[in-house]
């Protein structure tokens, strides 16, 4: 029989964490190359671009794909021939605290879906077990998203203050801007990367100015 330390499969869960947000899989990088090369449409290319650069500099710079670094979801294929040495459920648990910790991950996760208090490391996860014949071990670390904003690049600006034409009297405008500038997200955001590019935001305006020319025509 096979025995397993429960500190090397925290350590094992941990890395997979931080990796899964920093890295994509070579076989998603290929499909999104590919669907890039043959989309025809300019707009949609140009997500597709950004989604690419995003993903070479989330790997180059260690940092996470996306600001929503999602909900770990551990799935675990252990043999029957396999003794886990400590208690399976809290070395798996413990891997998610330990990886969101060292990689300055987002913690999304709450106690409790009615009170919504969160737990400050991202446990607990979700946690699938599935027994196999032999003495095999294999671990897959999933992360579901846990936002509806899941922006293709860090750098994408999600909604500021000073991106919003206000139609209306000055009061309203000014309601408006402020219940949007402290929104939690974009006044923590704001906080975060100093400042929020709109540069993205010109190219897709530009775009569709262009588009309604060429009807005009």
């Amino acid at each position: 029989m096979r025995e397993i330390q429960a500190e090397l499969l925290t350590n094992t869960v941990a890395q997979m964490c931080i990796r899964a947000n920093y890295d994509l899989p070579r076989d998603v990088l290929r499909q999104l190359q590919s669907a890039q090369a043959a989309e025809p449409w300019p707009a949609a290319q140009e997500i597709l671009r950004q989604i690419l650069e995003n993903a070479e500099l989330a790997a180059a710079n260690a940092q996470p794909i996306c600001q929503d670094t999602g909900m770990a979801c551990v799935f675990l294929e252990i043999g029957q021939e396999v003794h886990i040495a400590g208690d399976l459920k809290s070395a798996v648990q413990e891997g998610v605290r330990r990886g969101y910790a060292a990689g300055w991950l987002r913690k999304s996760v709450v106690r409790d879906p009615f009170d919504r208090v969160n737990t400050g490391d991202n446990t607990p996860a979700m946690l699938y077990f599935d027994l196999v014949p032999g003495e095999t071990k294999e671990i897959t670390v999933n992360l579901g998203r846990t936002c509806p904003i899941n922006g293709l690049d860090e750098s994408l600006p999600i909604t500021s203050a000073a991106d919003i034409e206000i139609k209306g009297n000055s009061a309203a405008a000014f309601f408006t801007r402020l219940f949007v500038s402290l929104h939690p997200v974009n006044f923590f955001n704001s906080i975060y990367y100093r400042k929020i590019p709109r540069d993205v935001k010109k190219r897709i305006v530009a775009f569709f100015d262009e588009q309604e020319k060429e009807k005009e025509e």
